[in-house]
């Protein structure tokens, strides 16, 4: 597997979502920013990046979630979202914390989905992606670590697909949900298309 293992190599890591998904999340990242910081006019006024506090978000994104910046400083990809393909991240207009807690003494919360078990629940509005992850128990961190992995082998294997369709147009399986049922079953028809794959070398 010479050939499709030097391809596969080049894979970026960071996508993690398919080709469809990430066109429709970018869509909507692209837009929530304009609308968000639009409702602040003043010439002091700023914004805050939010994230969400769940096994999906990347290191990138929990990084800088939270972090606020003046409206003058707005920069798609680096001040504001999306900062890569397929990014949930989204803008609100920025408020102190204690004068969030001031005006919303009993409701200042955001969600959370726990990455173990998949329920939703509330923690302190201004808790950060990094808070938020220090408070998680071994079993949550390795849910998230897992769910890096599924990913990363879900991009790998559509790129493996969209190879094969492009070298192997005539044989390649019609769907991708085909292929992945002939490796999952490492198939007599799997091994000889990657067989043929590795000739064409």
């Amino acid at each position: 597997m010479g050939l499709l293992n030097a391809i596969i190599k080049n894979i970026k890591h960071n996508n993690t979502t398919n080709n469809r998904q990430k066109s429709s999340r970018d869509a909507r990242t692209r837009i929530s920013p304009v609308k968000q910081t639009d409702k602040v006019t003043t010439a002091e006024s700023e914004y805050q990046i939010i994230a969400s506090l769940d096994e999906i978000t990347c290191e990138k994104c929990g990084r800088m979630d939270l972090k606020k910046f003046k409206d003058s400083e707005y920069e798609e990809g680096k001040t504001s979202p999306p900062f890569h393909d397929g990014c949930r991240c989204s803008t609100a207009p920025y408020f102190p914390p204690d004068e969030i807690d001031r005006m919303f003494p009993e409701h200042n919360q955001r969600t959370a989905r726990d990455p173990a078990s998949k329920e939703i629940y509330y923690v302190n509005g201004n808790t950060s992606y990094k808070k938020w992850k220090e408070t998680l128990s071994d079993e949550q961190l390795k849910a998230i670590e897992l769910h890096k992995e599924q990913e990363k082998r879900k991009d790998i294997n559509h790129e493996e697909y969209k190879i094969i369709c492009s070298k192997l147009p005539d044989v390649a399986p019609k769907s991708f949900a085909g292929y992945m049922r002939m490796k999952n079953s490492n198939s007599k028809n799997y091994i000889g298309l990657i067989d043929k794959l590795d000739n064409l070398k």
